[in-house]
């Protein structure tokens, strides 16, 4: 009975609102401003809620009822997350544009991963589901921050492009490679230490929430120390090349 109730509240406080995160993060790298116009946001709240909740649901049950190892409790939400995101894709394809499933399955990966391995790690993995839920507040806060900006006044398609610039630059490209994945290896390695050696365990509730949001700012400032001059090296370029192109329309 314990388990149901730890299952239902952990799908409710914290497997909806990281799904729902999962699901935006994704549908904002797939451009689909149709799903993400915040005029129509309860129709689009809708929508999204078709892969949200049948994921939150089966994640709970898997992990606090059916006791599925964390293997393979990660492939069928994999598998479910790309097969439901391809399906929400699918059912508002009003333009019947050609859908690239790689893309999507690449995205939902992805997102997944750095949603896991930046800001999630430290939380997801505590025995007791009150802390559980109380850890995911400071990520969640930080992850809908960051979908206010994508979001606000349109910025999807501006800031994506930025990163489309740097993808097609393969130096650019080479370092951000390099840089996510010596970030993702050193939280991952932190996170073991500190998860192996039930440091949260030996302090006070107030001492953990405090360490949780000191770890978690860590990888967003070096993520973000590195991607804001890169950001205003282009964006300065992109004005440049544009003003450029205006002296040499108005010559002629």
């Amino acid at each position: 009975m314990q388990n149901i109730f730890n299952a239902v509240l952990n799908t409710l406080f914290v497997s909806i609102p990281e799904e729902t995160v999962w699901v935006v993060f994704v549908l904002i790298l797939l451009k689909r401003k149709d799903l993400l116009d915040i005029y129509f946001w309860k129709e689009n709240l809708k929508k999204i809620m078709i892969p949200v909740i049948p994921i939150a649901i089966s994640i709970n049950l898997m992990r606090y009822v059916l006791h599925f190892d964390n293997t393979l409790n990660f492939a069928i939400v994999e598998i479910m997350m790309c097969s439901l995101v391809i399906l929400l894709i699918k059912n508002n394809n009003f333009l019947q544009e050609k859908i690239n499933y790689i893309k999507i399955i690449f995205y939902v990966l992805i997102v997944d991963v750095i949603m896991n391995f930046t800001i999630e790690c430290l939380y997801i993995m505590m025995l007791n589901t009150f802390t559980n839920i109380l850890f995911s507040i400071f990520p969640r806060i930080l992850q809908i921050t960051i979908i206010g900006f994508f979001l606000y006044k349109d910025n999807v398609d501006s800031s994506i492009r930025f990163f489309e610039l740097i993808l097609k630059d393969k130096i650019l490209s080479i370092s951000l490679i390099v840089f996510i994945s010596t970030l993702i290896t050193i939280v991952y390695f932190v996170t073991r230490v500190i998860l192996e050696n039930h440091v949260f365990m030996k302090y006070e509730i107030i001492y953990q929430v405090i360490m949780n949001i000191l770890i978690t700012l860590i990888p967003i400032i070096l993520t973000v120390s590195y991607i804001l001059p890169i950001y205003h090296i282009l964006a300065v370029n992109v004005k440049t090349k544009k003003s450029m192109e205006n002296m040499f329309c108005d010559d002629f």
